[in-house]
């Protein structure tokens, strides 16, 4: 029996902490490991998997990023904490028999802390870049912070081949192993057709500068001088300066009869049923979430070809691709798309790659051949 110590970076509902509900799903499926689960506070995120977890540990631990600098004096008191905090979890390893933590996200150093401490193995689960993505400063710098990763570490795990490349130069001791998210979404049958002069686009997301929904705004602004007039819904919660933003765009080039905002909910795929297409625009997306959840939705999907969108998307075959500065090129793939009675070849291929590519049984066996490799498949408690 492996005891997995799994450490969430906060219990809101996000990608990360997302993910790693769907690995200790797809690990609950063999009776060879037992879950734990921890957390820094009590919240949604922690009640929605709490059948799902053998334990659920609430325990306050800090990040080590943040969105502006720290001052030296602030540094030296987060330190004293993460010592702390790492402590803690010491004890909740050694009474819980833990085997391997896997710390899944680079936002806090506590797991690897703790699993030095007592002597386990690490695993670090990497899901986003952190300041290319998320704007986050890493506190110490980049470069300790990812050296300290590198030393506190049995192994290393990413999402996509381009964070692989982003951090493979940081991680000398390590080979950083790609292995494919589950994503669990409901599977909707694509349709077969779509009323030509007609296009309703569903953008799923935080509203934020990294998810360059102006360039979404920019591109119905080029379409509708030709008299090209698609529909847009934005889901999401949102970073009230950026929505300023928008709205702003929005009255400028009066696109209000276009544009719909709704608000975070627990169930977009009902607006994404309800589109034709998906659009992620982001900049640099570590993986694209929202990307494979339109595929399997079985809705065409147009994505920014930066970053992970290429390792998900064939152009023109399973999606499409365009240049996250470049509205001229989305509002054509757009304007295509406006005037196509027909999506159902390159949607249904979509959901035929995004289901087989992103499940439950192929995360599971990609997680258990690294615990192979980190000898843990016969663990011993010491």
């Amino acid at each position: 029996m492996i005891r997995i110590l799994h450490i969430f970076p906060s219990s809101a509902i996000g990608g990360s902490e997302l993910c790693a509900l769907e690995t200790i799903n797809a690990l609950n499926n063999t009776t060879r490991h037992k879950n734990y689960a921890v957390f820094p506070d009590y919240g949604p995120m922690q009640k929605k998997g709490e059948n799902e977890f053998t334990k659920s540990i609430i325990l306050h631990y800090d990040w080590w990023v943040a969105s502006k600098p720290w001052s030296l004096l602030l540094k030296i008191k987060m330190v004293f904490g993460f010592f702390r905090s790492a402590q803690q979890l010491k004890k909740k390893i050694l009474e819980n028999k833990i085997n391997i933590v896997i710390s899944h996200t680079l936002v806090t150093p506590i797991g690897a802390m703790a699993s030095m401490l007592t002597r386990r193995k690490h695993l670090w689960y990497i899901h986003e870049y952190g300041d290319l993505d998320h704007s986050l400063n890493f506190c110490f710098g980049k470069k300790l912070q990812l050296t300290i990763m590198d030393h506190l570490s049995d192994g290393v795990i990413v999402n996509s081949s381009a964070l692989q490349k982003h951090f493979q130069l940081f991680f000398p001791n390590h080979n950083l192993e790609r292995i494919n998210y589950v994503v669990n979404y409901p599977t909707i049958k694509a349709p077969n057709k779509k009323d030509p002069n007609k296009l309703n686009i569903c953008m799923v997301g935080r509203i934020a500068p990294g998810k360059n929904q102006i360039i979404a705004l920019e591109a119905l602004a080029i379409l509708k001088k030709e008299g090209i007039r698609p529909k847009l819904i934005f889901v999401g919660g949102h970073e009230p300066r950026y929505l300023n933003e928008l709205k702003a765009y929005i009255s400028t080039h009066q696109l209000y009869e276009q544009v719909t905002f709704i608000s975070h909910t627990t169930h977009p795929w009902t607006f994404v049923e309800s589109s034709d297409c998906v659009l992620v625009c982001s900049l640099n997306e570590a993986f694209g979430r929202v990307t494979v959840e339109g595929m399997k939705a079985g809705r065409i999907v147009v994505a920014s070809n930066s970053s992970a969108g290429p390792e998900i998307i064939n152009h023109g075959k399973t999606g499409f691709l365009f240049s996250p500065n470049a509205p001229k090129e989305l509002a054509q793939i757009l304007k295509d798309l406006y005037f196509s009675d027909d999506l159902s070849k390159i949607a249904q291929k979509g959901q035929i790659t995004a289901l087989e590519n992103y499940n439950a049984d192929k995360h599971s066996e990609q997680i258990e051949k690294i615990f192979e490799k980190l000898r843990i498949n016969q663990p011993t408690i010491h």
